[in-house]
C-alpha cells in the first residue's frame, strides 16, 4: 500500500477505540490514509490513543525514531557482550546494514522492536519490564517461557508477562467476544499468504508440495502445518527444559527460531528480528569458532537484499503474486537465502541443547529454580 502501512494499522485501531468501535474493524476513518489489518492485542490500540494528537505521518516518524534508538541500544549491548573484536565488529556492522531492517522501517512494523526488547532484557538483565512490553506488543515471545523455568532470575519475566496479557486482554475480550474471534483467527488460524512475499520454511514446504505433487501434504495442508507447529514446539520446549545445557539465552533463541520455522506468515521484514537472534547467539557461542562462523554467515545472508527486483516485471495491480509469471527457479532463488539460515541456526541450537544430553523430568522438577542465570551465562 505504501510507507507506514503496518504502523497505520495501529493508528487506525486507536481511532476506532476512541470512537468506541472495534479496533479489528477495517472501516474508513477519514484520518488514516491506508492501513493493514490490526492483529495485535487490544491494549496496543488502547495505549495508541495517546498518539492521536499527532498526524499519522508524524506518529510514524516517532515510531521510526524509537526503532533507531532500539537499534542503537542493541549495537551497544552486543559491543559490550561479544568478546572477540572482529566478531563483534562484523556483527554490529551487519545489524546496521541489513535490508530487512530498512523494510521494517518502511512498513512501520513491530517485529524488530519486539525481539529487540526481548534481547535487551537478556543482554542487560534489566528485569521483566522490557519483556512484558514486548509480549504486549506482539504475543509470540511467550514461546520463550520454557527457557525461564529453571532459572529463578527469569521467573518474574514469565509470571508478569502472563499476568499482564491476561489482565489487560481477557476482560476486553469477555466484554467484546467478537473481537476475540477476529484476534484468534488473524494470529492462530492463518490461511493464505503463500506466495513470493513469503520467506518462511512453511512456504518452502508449500512450493515443494506443489512442484513434486505431494498430494497428501497439499490435500491436508492445514492439518499438517498446524500439527507440525504444535508437535515441534512441544518437542523443543521439552528439550529446552530437560537439557543439561542450562543457558537461558540458548533456550530462548531456540524457541524463538521455532516460531519462525513453523509460522505460515513469515515475511521479509521478519528477518530483521531473526538477524538479532543470530547476533544474540554469538554471546552464547563466544569461543566456538564453528558456531560463530555459522552465526555470522547466517547474519550476512539474512542482511542481504533479496534478488526480487531482478525478476519482478510490471503487471496488473490485480495480480496478487507476481511470481506466477517468473521461471520456477526464481522463486527458490529468492526464498532459499532466507530460509536456509533460519533452519541452520535452529538446527545448530538444537544440537547444542542435545549435545550434553537430557536430565530426567523428576530431577528437573526437584531442582527447578535453583539455577542462577548469571552463573550459567558465565559458565557458557
Amino acid at each position: 500500500m505504501g510507507r507506514a502501512e503496518d504502523f497505520n494499522a495501529i493508528y487506525h485501531a486507536a481511532v476506532n477505540v476512541q470512537r468506541d468501535i472495534s479496533p479489528y474493524r477495517k472501516n474508513q476513518d477519514g484520518i488514516t490514509p491506508y492501513f493493514q489489518a490490526f492483529r495485535y492485542l487490544p491494549i496496543v490500540a488502547i495505549v495508541a490513543q495517546s498518539i492521536l494528537f499527532l498526524s499519522p505521518r508524524t506518529a510514524y516518524l516517532v515510531w521510526v525514531a524509537i526503532l533507531e534508538i532500539l537499534l542503537a541500544f542493541l549495537v551497544y549491548g552486543f559491543y559490550k557482550r561479544i568478546q572477540k573484536p572482529l566478531v563483534r565488529d562484523v556483527a554490529c556492522l551487519l545489524l546496521l546494514l541489513n535490508s530487512p531492517y530498512l523494510l521494517e522501517i518502511h512498513m512501520g512494523q513491530f517485529t524488530f522492536a519486539t525481539i529487540a526488547l526481548c534481547v535487551l532484557t537478556m543482554l542487560f538483565s534489566v528485569g521483566p519490564l522490557l519483556y512484558v512490553i514486548a509480549i504486549l506488543l506482539k504475543v509470540f515471545p511467550l514461546v520463550m517461557i520454557p527457557a525461564f523455568i529453571r532459572h529463578r532470575n527469569y521467573w518474574g519475566h514469565g509470571i508478569l508477562a502472563l499476568f499482564f496479557v491476561f489482565i489487560l486482554s481477557v476482560p476486553y475480550f469477555v466484554q467484546n467476544p467478537s473481537t476475540w474471534t477476529v484476534f484468534f483467527r488473524r494470529n492462530f488460524m492463518l490461511t493464505g499468504g503463500l506466495g513470493s512475499g513469503n520467506y518462511g520454511f512453511v512456504q518452502l514446504l508449500y512450493m515443494v508440495g506443489n512442484d513434486f505433487t505431494l498430494n497428501f501434504l497439499m490435500t491436508n495442508w492445514d492439518i499438517v502445518v498446524n500439527s507440525f507447529r504444535v508437535v515441534l514446539f512441544i518437542t523443543v520446549a521439552f528439550i529446552v527444559v530437560l537439557s543439561r545445557n542450562h543457558n537461558p539465552i540458548l533456550g530462548a533463541c531456540t524457541l524463538l527460531l521455532t516460531h519462525f520455522v513453523t509460522y505460515q506468515h513469515v515475511w521479509e521484514h521478519h528477518m530483521s528480528g531473526v538477524l538479532v537472534i543470530a547476533a544474540l547467539l554469538l554471546v552464547v557461542w563466544q569461543d566456538r569458532l564453528k558456531l560463530i562462523t555459522i552465526s555470522l554467515v547466517s547474519m550476512f545472508l539474512l542482511a542481504l537484499p533479496t534478488p526480487f527486483a531482478l525478476f519482478d516485471i510490471p503487471s496488473a495491480p490485480s495480480l496478487l503474486d507476481p511470481a506466477v509469471n517468473w521461471p520456477r527457479y526464481a522463486s527458490y532463488l529468492i526464498l532459499l537465502p532466507k530460509v536456509i539460515p533460519v533452519l541452520v541456526l535452529f538446527l545448530f541450537c538444537m544440537l547444542d541443547l542435545c549435545k550434553e544430553g537430557l536430565e530426567s523430568p523428576l530431577r528437573v522438577i526437584a531442582n527447578a529454580g535453583h539455577l542462577s542465570s548469571s552463573r550459567t551465562l558465565r559458565a557458557s
